[in-house]
């Protein structure tokens, strides 16, 4: 993984919220994919064409690259309870230890549940 490319999507989640299409929830960028939460303000697909564009855009430029950078489809489900969100969060922030980068989900720098995400975490 390249930090700097993670900078970029974290960022562009970021820069979402602050734009007002969503509130963002917990999130993780995997080395191939990310894991997030978001309480959408707009159509969904919106969302996430709007993110993975601009993303794509800035990480295509930093890597000097061009074409495609995100798979064309996406998974969604609507989270319906606190419950359900509970375990959605789990997933999240448990799957890079269930994927072996780690060993605890506060170890992962590239997630909402690091606690120093905000901080230098992206320096690593």
């Amino acid at each position: 993984m390249q930090p700097d490319v993670v900078r970029i999507v974290v960022r562009t989640l970021h820069e979402g919220q602050n734009q007002g299409f969503y509130e963002l929830g917990s999130w993780v960028v995997m080395p191939n994919h990310i894991h997030l939460v978001v309480l959408p303000f707009v159509r969904l697909a919106r969302v996430v064409s709007g993110t993975k564009v601009t993303s794509a855009r800035r990480a295509n430029r930093l890597l000097g690259r061009t074409g495609a950078f995100w798979s064309r489809d996406y998974f969604d489900r609507c989270i319906r309870d606190s419950a359900e969100e509970q375990r959605v969060v789990r997933y999240i922030e448990n799957n890079p230890v269930k994927a072996g980068l780690c060993r605890h989900i506060s170890e992962w720098p590239f997630s909402s549940a690091n606690p120093d995400w905000q901080g230098d975490a992206f320096e690593h």
